[in-house]
């Protein structure tokens, strides 16, 4: 996730020249976001609550539905043949299991930052 942070900063137009990998603009940039992040995990109380919810709705959506329909979109607007049978039924199952994992996902997650919630409105 980090690099897809640090690949958008190196790519603007401002920051090309001097942020390439390997120049020291380059390693303060990143020791910059990284040490943001970890002052952001450290300080949020139950972090990992609210990031389980997240990549919980997250996850599914990144590894399973944007590839498959981006990719059908993607090809029917350029006029590419479309997928094959075996591919569409494949793809079908996995739209399947990326569906199954986000209502399971966010099902867990939801009720553990209900618990969390919970508790922290009972003074504990």
């Amino acid at each position: 996730m980090m690099m897809s942070i640090f690949a958008s900063v190196q790519g603007l137009s401002c920051a090309k020249a001097s942020m390439q990998p390997g120049q020291p603009q380059n390693y303060l940039m990143r020791t910059a976001f990284v040490a943001i992040t970890m002052l952001i995990a450290g300080t949020v109380p139950n972090f990992g609550v609210i990031f389980e919810f997240f990549a919980s709705l997250c996850s599914p959506v990144i590894c399973f539905f944007v590839p498959i329909i981006g990719g059908a979109a993607i090809r029917k607007s350029v006029g590419a043949k479309g997928a094959g049978a075996v591919r569409s039924v494949f793809q079908f199952f996995l739209l399947l299991l990326g569906l199954f994992c986000l209502v399971i996902g966010l099902m867990s997650s939801v009720a553990d930052l209900r618990a969390e919630l919970a508790k922290g409105s009972d003074g504990h």
